[in-house]
């Protein structure tokens, strides 16, 4: 179950947040690729909500894994 999912002008957002740790834990890889292909399918989009400072980490992270996402926030 995703953090947030919400319906934008007919799109379907899915949300997820982490922390530091939970970025690099294996059931947050296996999150991150079923709510990415669950977008995918519903022509929707996948969000990332990480804190400052790991933006460029967890881009690696999603490489590492093949996982796509829409949009990461580090909010401030």
């Amino acid at each position: 179950m995703p953090d947030l999912t919400a319906d934008k002008n007919g799109t379907r957002i899915i949300l997820e947040a982490e922390t530091s740790g939970s970025i690099f834990e294996d059931h947050t890889a296996s999150q991150w690729s079923l709510f990415s292909d669950a977008a995918k399918k519903t022509s929707g989009k996948f969000h990332l909500v990480v804190p400052k400072g790991f933006g460029s980490a967890t881009e690696q992270r999603l490489a590492d894994l093949g996982v796509t996402v829409d949009t990461i926030w580090t909010p401030g």
